[in-house]
């Protein structure tokens, strides 16, 4: 574990900027090789531009380009687009209705759209509260929109009432990705850290290191699913430059209560980047992107050991369901027999 490695100063406007440039499709250019392994991939969806997925009501969604919301079966077939804009940051799918923000020069906006009838009402805008400036990480439970921002973590309600701060911004002023599980959002920030807080804004905690001495040079994807939570622990990714120039790529662990952390993978290299995680059968999942036109699919045990290639992919996005991860790269959308 590297926390008390001296890392450079990074402010946060830095640290925000780099989610604006990482956002947008320009920086997604990975392309794929074929795949060495026994586990047979499936296409569901060719030439797209693709960065971010969604599992809902059996269809796989993606954001394309930042400009439309796309989805197809999750066993392949006609692409169908659900909504078009520009500037799309971040979505979620909660029954019949899609939760998604944009960012549009200074200004953002957290949007409902109900997939039947395709209306769309504001939930919330930057001009009326800065507590909704670069809404990302959007999640969904019961009658509650979760998001983090670069002030903190937030809820409201499905409805665009009663929008709150969970959390204080002495307590966390940089969160990155966020989840939900039994009660609680568990967020990862800039730092390293992974922490958790209930739906009430009560109960509020860190449970994994800070791995920064100040500010990091830390560089990640919103709205991925890097960070998930399966069987009492949490599990993260993390990607981090230091001042000597030296980078690393972390996968971790940590229990539910804060207990037994653990790194479960760590690379060192300029070019290696941990995009998603995810949880299937004792495994933690996630991909690697290793080069502009390179990249693996690992599984290593939850408890630890060694990593496997799954697949030969560079992967951008990647969730698990039914025995399959399903995972974007920069020109289609796929699936993994595990």
């Amino acid at each position: 574990m590297r926390a008390s490695r001296k890392v450079s100063t990074f402010s946060l406007v830095a640290v925000f900027a780099l989610l604006f440039i990482l956002s947008s499709s320009s920086i997604f250019t990975f392309a794929y090789s074929s795949n060495n392994n026994s586990n047979p991939i499936t296409v569901l969806a060719k030439n797209q531009s693709t960065y971010q997925i969604n599992l809902s009501g059996g269809y796989v969604y993606w954001n394309n380009n930042g400009t439309q919301i796309r989805r197809v079966s999750e066993s392949g077939g006609t692409v169908e687009d659900v909504l078009n804009s520009s500037g799309i940051t971040g979505f979620a799918l909660s029954g019949n209705f899609i939760y998604w923000s944009t960012q549009i020069v200074l200004n953002s906006y957290l949007y409902k759209t109900d997939l039947l009838n395709h209306k769309t009402i504001v939930l919330c805008t930057s001009n009326s509260s800065e507590y909704c400036t670069l809404p990302f990480s959007i999640q969904v439970s019961g009658n509650y929109v979760f998001f983090a921002s670069p002030f903190g973590l937030f809820r409201m309600d499905t409805n665009g009432s009663d929008l709150k701060m969970l959390t204080p911004r002495s307590l966390l002023a940089c969160a990155t990705n966020l989840t939900l599980s039994a009660g609680f959002v568990y967020w990862s920030n800039c730092s390293g850290q992974a922490g958790k807080v209930s739906f009430s804004g009560k109960k509020a905690q860190y449970l994994g290191p800070d791995f920064c001495t100040s500010e990091c040079a830390s560089a990640f994807i919103s709205g991925v699913h890097s960070i998930t939570v399966a069987n009492s622990y949490v599990y993260w990714t993390y990607n981090v430059g230091y001042s000597n120039d030296t980078n690393f790529q972390l996968v971790n662990s940590v229990s539910t209560s804060g207990n037994h952390f653990k790194t479960l993978f760590e690379r060192e290299g300029s070019s290696g980047f941990l995009t998603s995680v995810a949880y299937y059968n004792g495994n933690v999942i996630f991909p690697y992107l290793t080069g502009s036109t390179s990249g693996k699919i690992y599984s290593v045990p939850a408890t630890g050991g060694k990593p496997t290639v799954l697949a030969n992919r560079a992967a951008t996005d990647s969730e698990v369901s039914g025995g399959y991860l399903y995972f974007c790269t920069s020109s289609q959308i796929d699936k993994l027999a595990l």
